[in-house]
């Protein structure tokens, strides 16, 4: 039987064995080796057992290393004969540096070698720690609206002794309300904050055992910027039109803006804008800046039409390059049409005069010629204060060779 008896430290049999805040530790214990003996058998004191060597191994990340090797000889042996046994007590002291020591797998124990086969005899392990402390979250990102954040350090191993927290956040955070000072020191092993600039420090903390500080812990924190916001409400104006923001945060504030305040003019109260046509009709672009209590900013952007449709009057009515035109207007043929350099949706009002309209709404109509000659085709883009003005174009329907009929420009 082998026993670890230990003096110094303050452990049950096979228990664990922290080094607190020490670098360097001084392991003093006993080894006790036990062997039935026979008074009986006076040669039981000689058997083949009882030489061999009392080996102490550190074990630290899956290795191990001997620490100290002890030949033990038979007449070291003392005799218990009312317990029957025979005894050898060592005394030990092993010197065990923090450097040593890993944060996964750490053991010391003693093996009695007999070098007799695979009479092998061994302790049971102590685990040997040493103080490790990690920052959670290690990192985070939060927003401006957040209330508060807490960042918590670990004790890992649960090293005994006295702890304290030296903490350096920044004066980017509040703390208890106020701005966070250079330093703050705490007993407990987490700190709530809240953001208070749109550039957040690093959190950082120095864990303090038993007067002894230890390495710094540092959290990295992002805020997050201001997104998902949008401008709603009517993008046109005849009159006057309010729009908004949705998702507006209560910490959060709008500038609105004109681009052009001669075709339209603005009225604001942070969330709302109130939009009034000047008398001319035209496009404005109506612009939003959202500004957070953390000084973080976003610019969104809408653009808006004043009054009837004006955007569209350098557009150009042309045959639309779709297969089934075959390439021109034909008489009594379908042939679709659309206005170049202008994007598609509804709202259109095409005419042509002596021919027949589909789709007459859309950016794409389709029209046939009903007769030969001249043909106008005009569209307008209407809105609901009323039509733009027609954009035109000429078109001469004529017979098309080989019993066909072809449209001509003019």
């Amino acid at each position: 039987m082998i026993n670890m008896e230990y003096e110094n430290i303050q452990t049950s049999e096979c228990n664990r064995v922290d080094l607190k805040s020490q670098n360097n530790h001084n392991l003093t214990f006993n080894v006790i080796l036990e062997k039935q003996y026979d008074s009986f058998n006076t040669n039981s004191i000689n058997d083949l057992y009882a030489n061999g060597d009392i080996e102490i191994i550190l074990g630290a990340l899956g290795t191990q290393s001997t620490k100290k090797i002890t030949d033990i000889k038979r007449n070291m042996w003392v005799i218990d004969a009312n317990n029957g046994v025979m005894r050898i007590n060592i005394p030990y002291n092993i010197p065990i540096n923090n450097n040593e020591i890993n944060i996964n797998q750490n053991n010391i124990f003693a093996i009695y070698d007999t070098g007799i086969g695979s009479f092998i005899w061994d302790s049971c392990k102590y685990a040997i720690t040493k103080p490790i402390f990690t920052i959670s979250p290690s990192s985070t990102d939060i927003s401006c609206n957040s209330t508060s954040k807490t960042f918590t350090v670990e004790n890992v191993n649960n090293s005994p002794g006295t702890i304290s927290f030296k903490w350096q956040v920044g004066n980017s955070w509040f703390h208890n309300g106020s701005a966070a000072p250079n330093e703050i020191i705490t007993s407990l092993n987490h700190i709530t904050l809240s953001p208070r600039t749109s550039s957040l420090d690093k959190i950082k903390v120095t864990p303090i055992l038993d007067g002894v500080s230890f390495p710094i812990l540092t959290s990295n924190v992002n805020l997050t910027p201001i997104e998902n916001k949008t401008i709603i409400g009517d993008f046109t104006v005849c009159s006057s039109e309010m729009l908004s923001i949705d998702n507006l945060n209560s910490n959060e504030t709008v500038i609105w803006a004109s681009s052009n305040t001669n075709i339209a003019s603005i009225s604001t109260s942070n969330n709302q804008a109130t939009i009034y046509a000047n008398g001319t009709n035209g496009i404005v672009t109506i612009s939003a800046t959202i500004t957070n209590t953390c000084g973080q900013q976003l610019v969104i952007t809408k653009t808006v039409t004043i009054g009837i449709p004006t955007d569209y009057y350098d557009a150009n009515i042309d045959v639309h390059p779709y297969p089934g035109n075959g390439g021109g207007i034909y008489l009594n043929n379908w042939t679709r049409m659309w206005m170049t350099n202008y994007p598609s949706g509804n709202n259109w009002n095409w005419t042509a005069n002596y021919s027949m309209i589909r789709n007459a709404s859309s950016a794409q109509a389709s029209i046939k010629p009903i007769t030969n000659g001249y043909m106008t085709i005009k569209v307008r883009k209407t809105n609901k204060c009323g039509n733009g003005s027609w954009v035109a174009k000429n078109y001469y329907i004529t017979p098309k060779p080989g019993g066909g009929h072809h449209f001509r420009e003019r």
